[in-house]
């Protein structure tokens, strides 16, 4: 009910308005709201003539109408009233909950994975990676190294074969997977030739794998780093086969076809191998560092061994990259390098420095390319549908686009607004998060729940002028 109290109160206010020359402002309901409901069980002819000196408020009868039991002999306003208000901070404690456990955590969310990317962009700002070419470990191993010796000087030639062909004198014919090796023959492979390559055949090849790439992939390989490993593997699989008490069922032909064959493909491969190993002996003879340079990619390929061997004479990484930014020559860099570190790593440093300053000049760039995909990931976390996210990032396009900042506060409230906007529409995430920062900001101290209570004050407020309509006349 209103008490004489609440109503000099309002005509306080209508005096400070008068004297304030606002001139006369007609307040009314909006239609079907809240507080209309609350005018239709106050009947009252009670308002305001004029705000003038000779103003008339009609004090008593609005407090009469607000007290005026009907016959049942209840406060209609009062009654009324009370579950408008509980509607009222039902509805602004469901907004001030999303915005406090969901909005804001997930813009805090979208900066801090923004802030990452871009810091993560210094950190891998080297100009160019380096890329170490080289054998695998287990070429060096004790069996693949006995296989080398074992075939690099046979002269059996390498024979090609067609499997698919009826006719071929050697074929394999794989049923569900399997070649029909004997468990004795499986376990000698696992034994012999897994678990003593230093991982040139890993434990999850299985022997029926390693046989049909020996008979199906028998075209030429060239004698390079990324293709030991191959090689090493066919080697060890062929003498793994020539050695065998009983072949798996699935090898078919003559014997010395098969025999032929097998011999071929270890001799092939060894010689290979044998080739590269030469090739790595030469490149640390000749001091052979760099091996090349994509200015595109920014990839620096150097042999791993003679790279292992500068490092240990006293190179550095940084000093390797200061001098290739510096498009020194590749002729004699080995020594060049070492014999001007100091030279080389302050170009590093200055070249390094030209990036970072391209990429702090370039912040908001990265910040809007990256942003869509920063609220795709909160949005999902959040638990959004596929199909939600993806309207709502397509219809932030926009907004990313006409980002002003990638920094401070108006870059963290232009965050907000898209929150707002676009995953939160009508319920005023914006407005009750910028009010509790700056009640955070006004009051040092203030505890969450105290922080809350104002929030909702201020927020009911809003939420009762909102169903208002203010005319003024005059």
């Amino acid at each position: 009910m209103i008490n004489t109290e609440d109503t000099n109160i309002a005509s306080r206010v209508c005096d400070e308005l008068d004297n304030a020359g606002v001139g006369i402002i007609f307040i009314k309901s909006k239609d079907s709201s809240d507080i209309a409901q609350l005018d239709a069980v106050t009947p009252t002819e009670a308002f305001v003539e004029g705000l003038s000196e000779n103003a008339v408020f009609g004090n008593m009868d609005l407090v009469n109408a607000t007290t005026r039991k009907n016959l049942s002999g209840v406060y209609e306003h009062d009654v009324v009233l009370e579950s408008l208000v509980d509607k009222a901070f039902a509805v602004i404690d469901q907004r001030t909950a999303i915005t406090r456990d969901r909005a804001i955590p997930m813009v805090s969310a979208i900066i801090a994975g923004l802030n990452k990317i871009y810091n993560l962009s210094f950190t891998e700002a080297n100009v160019y990676s380096i890329v170490e070419l080289g054998l695998p470990s287990g070429i060096s191993s004790e069996v693949v190294s006995r296989l080398i010796g074992t075939y690099c000087d046979s002269q059996y030639p390498r024979i090609q074969i067609d499997t698919a062909n009826k006719d071929s004198l050697v074929k394999l014919s794989v049923e569900n997977g399997s070649v029909g090796a004997s468990e004795q023959l499986v376990e000698l492979f696992n034994k012999l030739y897994v678990e003593k390559s230093d991982g040139i055949i890993p434990e999850a090849i299985l022997l029926d794998d390693a046989v049909s790439n020996l008979f199906w992939l028998t075209h030429d390989t060239q004698a390079t780093y990324d293709n030991a490993r191959y090689l090493a593997q066919r080697l060890m699989v062929a003498d793994l086969l020539l050695n065998a008490e009983t072949l798996p069922t699935a090898i078919s032909g003559y014997s010395t076809a098969i025999n032929n064959f097998l011999q071929g493909e270890a001799s092939f491969a060894a010689k290979q191998l044998k080739i590269i190993e030469s090739y790595r002996d030469n490149q640390l003879s000749r001091k052979e560092l760099i091996a090349s340079v994509d200015n595109y990619a920014l990839v620096i390929k150097v042999n791993g061994e003679v790279y292992k061997a500068w490092l240990g004479m006293g190179g550095t990484a940084e000093a390797l990259i200061g001098y290739v930014a510096d498009r020194g020559p590749l002729e004699g860099h080995y020594d060049t390098i070492l014999d001007n570190i100091t030279k080389y790593s302050e170009l590093y440093n200055i070249y390094k420095l030209k990036i970072c300053d391209a990429i702090e000049a370039n912040q908001l760039t990265i910040y809007k390319k990256n942003l869509p995909y920063q609220l795709q990931s909160a949005l999902i976390e959040d638990g959004f549908t596929q199909d939600q996210v993806n309207a709502i990032v397509t219809a932030s396009g926009k907004s990313i686009a006409d980002l002003p900042t990638a920094t401070g506060e108006r870059f963290h409230m232009a965050i907000l607004r898209i929150i707002d906007e676009q995953v939160f529409p009508g319920l005023d995430v914006f407005k009750i998060a910028s009010e509790m920062n700056r009640i955070s900001t006004a009051i040092p101290g203030i505890s969450p729940a105290q922080a809350n209570e104002l929030v909702m004050s201020d927020m009911l407020l809003d939420y009762i002028a909102s169903q208002l309509i203010a005319t003024r006349v005059g």
